[in-house]
């Protein structure tokens, strides 16, 4: 199980997605505590400290980044991640994402699948590689298998001048992050929540489902969302396809600066596409019992 001998700590204050996400967490493995207020987290917090902890934004009687502050001041609980969950539409943005103590936000109705991958991002192991250091086929793997998207993202990183590397997912109009790697914040996730796909130059590689290679996107004529604020001035990127082939979205460097990619930049990215789709198949034919 993907989240197995993992201690969460979750603060919401609807009962109903407490309910929901605990018993979820728990089928992956992992030992859960739920409480509906910021007060009762700090309590279970001083009495067990977490691996990790989700928190809804606006709870009662603390705000998140209050929270967070606090839990972070306790003994042992320091080092714990934070996953915020919210309904406040606000949160767009890099700056808020990278200023209020949270690695990673999702926005309610979150998907239940899209909270065990950004826990199981932010509770591995991140090793960030050398510049130019390749990663080997088992370690993509691995990570791919644990869903430790981060650690593989950073490993694909190394190969390019980029500053991110993402895993992102055409979510109907919108382009959301499953995770995305900033080589200078290595443990946060800044990518913009309720982002238009078609502001961004993704919009091509989902229309044309084939590898888009852009190094200045503002001087481009095929590149889509030109001038918004999407820190997307150069894109490197392949169509990462879903089950029955249906496309899921995109394996991508990026960066607010023009950037080349070399041709081995877009090989590996391919290469790894590659393997998510293989890898997603077979793990799907194991679940569904098929030998």
């Amino acid at each position: 199980m993907l989240l197995a001998d993992k201690s969460v700590l979750i603060a919401d204050d609807d009962a109903e997605s407490l309910s929901l996400l605990s018993g979820h967490l728990v089928a992956q493995g992992a030992r859960v505590e739920g409480v509906q207020s910021g007060t009762a987290a700090l309590d279970r917090a001083r009495a067990i400290p977490p691996d990790a902890l989700i928190c809804e934004l606006a709870l009662p009687d603390l705000d998140g980044r209050t929270l967070v502050s606090a839990l972070r001041a306790l003994p042992r609980c320091g080092e714990a991640p934070a996953l915020g969950i919210t309904t406040q539409p606000p949160l767009v943005g890099y700056a808020r994402a990278l200023g209020a103590g949270f690695q990673k936000y999702l926005l309610k109705p979150a998907r239940l699948d899209d909270v065990t991958d950004a826990l199981c991002c932010l509770l591995g192991e991140p090793r960030v590689p050398p510049s130019g250091v390749l990663p080997s086929l088992a370690q993509i793997s691995e990570a791919i298998a644990l869903h430790d998207y981060r650690t593989l993202l950073a490993a694909l990183n190394a190969s390019t001048t980029h500053r991110y590397t993402g895993l992102l997912r055409f979510d109907e109009a919108e382009l959301t992050s499953t995770w995305t790697f900033d080589r200078e914040r290595p443990e946060t996730d800044p990518f913009p929540l309720r982002l238009l796909t078609s502001d961004t130059p993704c919009e091509r590689l989902r229309t044309t489902r084939a590898a888009v290679a852009l190094e200045d996107t503002l001087r481009d004529e095929r590149a889509a969302g030109r001038g918004a604020p999407h820190g997307m001035r150069s894109l490197a990127g392949v169509p990462l396809a879903g089950e029955n082939g249906s496309l899921y979205g995109t394996l991508c460097h990026f960066d607010p600066e023009p950037r080349e990619a070399p041709s081995h930049v877009m090989d590996l990215l391919e290469r790894v596409a590659g393997m998510f789709r293989f890898l997603s198949a077979k793990s799907l034919q194991e679940s569904r019992g098929v030998s």
